[in-house]
């Protein structure tokens, strides 16, 4: 009887213990999609922000006060968005707490990229159109 009992208590515990990381590691897997959603949000942007670059260096030299900080600020946009890809390296062998806390400090990042992108495009639609 006592077997019978040990055998359920161990198949219970095991259970829950594998709903658990389960549960993590969906939040983890909800968290990377999350991430790789506003990347491939923005990504597409770079091509327009490289252009306006050009655009604004050119225009530069007639009118410097006005499209001088425009384009350091698409070169920066630009900059940072690669060093956010190059820098991205999900640390596959860590534990699902560092992978979460990992993943949430890549999420505000990219969504502040996210934010600086998009303002500086429509700085510059505004500016250049």
């Amino acid at each position: 009887m006592k077997k019978i009992f040990y055998t359920g208590l161990l198949s219970v515990l095991i259970f829950s213990c594998s709903q658990s990381s389960n549960k993590s590691s969906s939040s983890v897997a909800e968290l990377e999609k999350q991430i790789y959603a506003v990347h491939d949000e923005i990504m597409p942007h770079m091509t327009s922000i490289i252009e306006f670059a050009e655009k604004a260096d050119s225009l530069a030299s007639i009118d410097s006060a006005t499209y001088l900080p425009l384009a350091k600020a698409l070169h920066q946009a630009d900059s940072n968005m690669m060093q956010w890809m190059r820098n991205y390296k999900f640390p596959t062998d860590a534990t699902e707490d560092v992978q979460l806390k990992f993943l949430n400090e890549q999420k505000m990042l990219v969504d502040q990229l996210k934010v600086q992108i998009n303002d500086v495009l429509n700085k510059a639609n505004a500016t250049l159109k």
